[in-house]
């Protein structure tokens, strides 16, 4: 079983693996006690956390879009460009 974090205006899963604590300004992402870093545009109004039965591999943020429990491919995601 693995966290997720999700965008809820659009349910893009922003973030993975990792312990969330949502509150009304932002959300504390941590991961083994420590603090990795936080969501400043995101809270306990505008996001939500999903827990899903495996990781997404590979993970690629807003990639994917949390669906009643399941990750799809967010048809609005578009690759990004590499420069040669």
């Amino acid at each position: 079983m693995i966290n997720v974090l999700v965008r809820n205006s659009t349910g893009e899963i922003v973030h993975q693996d990792a312990d969330y604590t949502l509150n009304a300004t932002r959300i504390k992402v941590e991961k083994d006690d420590e603090i990795l870093f936080y969501f400043g545009d995101l809270n306990e109004d505008t996001a939500t956390v999903q827990v899903l039965e495996s990781a997404i591999d590979p993970w690629i943020g807003n990639k994917y879009i949390y669906n009643d429990g399941t990750p799809i491919i967010n048809p609005d995601y578009v690759e990004p460009e590499i420069e040669e």
